[in-house]
């Protein structure tokens, strides 16, 4: 048997040997897909799997959608994998549109399968004409050259094999091979973005210029080749799983700037909003001094530390929350202090010794307040802020510092330093050691 276009670049995507989920909506697109992976010659159903993900958006309609793919499936001897998200209430406590929340759902479902190994790819059934409205979209909220580039046809495990198929294409694939499929009366409500694109602006383009269309797509292909060029040249961050943060480079291109800037905010998870105006309010901390700080969306902070530009979220830490000393496990907010006997073995990183007799009763472990003073290892006293500045701690890190103070004498920062209040002298005979686990 000839194979059609379609089924060609299936076998473009897939070897023997892959374990494939085909994501499948019930909708033409992906039912067509699902037909060109049984038409393909690679894979047989050992192979492959059908994953529907449904959004709980459309009431008995979506969940008719699901079941019409299920049979489908039951039919023809095709393994079939569903999932029932809350998308609506994701949105909600995330402060997305309905349609991100989705979206986020469906792929982290998509993640979880790859991560578990119960597939190498997950085919999609994006197509040229989602590539052109995709780029359209990115060019109406402004965008750089990475956005320009589109929707990749390899991602990582996502793979979409029908990225330069055209929807007249699809529909002849469906027509000649017979593909049932359902149709999401959702896609006609021009409230949506992507709908509005698709139904009324790329057509009204299409009025302007015979292939409007084309002419986003290879646009696309172009800001793919630029970025891939680019991206040789940029230089590197840092990400230490939980900050983020960039070595200032003397005379580096602005380019290249905002490009290392965004990949700090994407290791923090942050991966919209972020427009012109805070790249350049960012690019501005450069000629500002040390400290110098700016609050991003979603809790981010960017601070410039000495040398480097650093991003982080914000942390809100209960400044009332005090918890009595003593020695064993305490727990304080997200962290745990252990505090033992020391017996002279070596110690780690962090870890500080002290005099047991010399804490006071009421001393309590807490966060920084306002007129707390510390007494440095050698004497001398000074205010914890002058001291923590003249250590170098970082000011995004001092708020959430757990400390030993009696009052606003501050004994002890833990994994940082002991006040010489607490020291450990020739006659000490209850020597502990305090470790911060995490």
């Amino acid at each position: 048997m000839k194979l059609d276009r379609i089924d060609e670049k299936i076998r473009d995507y897939v070897t023997v040997g892959d374990k494939i989920a085909v994501a499948v909506s019930g909708g033409m697109d992906s039912m067509v897909l699902l037909r060109a992976v049984e038409n393909c010659g690679v894979l047989d159903k050992n192979n492959y799997f059908v994953v529907n993900v449904e959004h709980g958006i459309r009431g008995e309609s979506s969940k008719s959608d699901t079941a019409f793919v299920r049979d489908y499936c039951l039919a023809r001897g095709i393994e079939f994998s569903g999932v029932s998200v809350e998308a609506k209430k994701y949105a909600a406590e995330n402060k997305m549109t309905v349609e991100e929340a989705a979206r986020a759902l469906r792929y982290a479902f998509f993640a979880k399968l790859l991560d578990e190994k119960k597939c190498n790819k997950v085919l999609l059934a994006h197509h040229r004409a989602d590539q052109a409205e995709t780029v359209l979209m990115r060019i109406i909220r402004g965008t750089g050259i990475s956005g320009l580039a589109g929707i990749k046809d390899i991602n990582g495990g996502i793979v979409r094999p029908l990225i330069d198929i055209s929807k007249q294409e699809i529909i002849e694939y469906q027509k000649k091979h017979q593909v049932p499929y359902v149709v999401d009366e959702t896609n006609l409500d021009n409230n949506h973005t992507r709908n509005l694109l698709r139904n009324e602006i790329i057509p009204a383009l299409e009025k302007l210029s015979a292939n409007a269309e084309g002419g986003l797509v290879r646009l696309s292909r172009i800001a793919a080749e630029a970025e891939d060029f680019i991206s040789e040249c940029d230089n590197p961050i840092e990400f230490d799983g939980k900050v983020s943060g960039m070595k200032i480079i003397e005379g580096e291109h602005k380019l290249l700037f905002k490009r290392r800037v965004k990949k700090c905010f994407e290791a923090l998870g942050i991966m919209k909003d972020i427009e012109e105006v805070h790249y350049s309010l960012i690019y501005d901390l450069l000629n500002l001094s040390n400290g110098a700080s700016l609050d991003m969306p979603y809790g981010a902070r960017v601070t410039r530390e000495y040398d480097k530009i650093v991003f982080s979220k914000l942390n809100l830490h209960n400044d009332a929350l005090s918890v009595l000393f003593c020695t064993g496990k305490v727990t304080f907010e997200d962290k745990t202090l252990n505090i033992t006997k020391y017996l002279g073995e070596p110690l780690a990183c962090g870890e500080l010794i002290f005099d047991l007799d010399k804490v006071p009763q009421s001393a309590e472990f807490r966060h920084r307040r306002e007129g707390d003073k510390f007494t440095k290892f050698g004497g001398g006293t000074k205010s914890l802020g002058d001291y923590l500045t003249n250590e170098k701690v970082a000011k995004r890190e001092r708020d959430g510092l757990v400390i030993l103070a009696a009052d606003s004498d501050v004994l002890l920062i833990a994994s940082v330093e002991i006040s010489d209040k607490i020291k450990v002298g020739n006659d000490t005979e209850n020597k502990y050691k305090i470790t911060l686990e995490a």
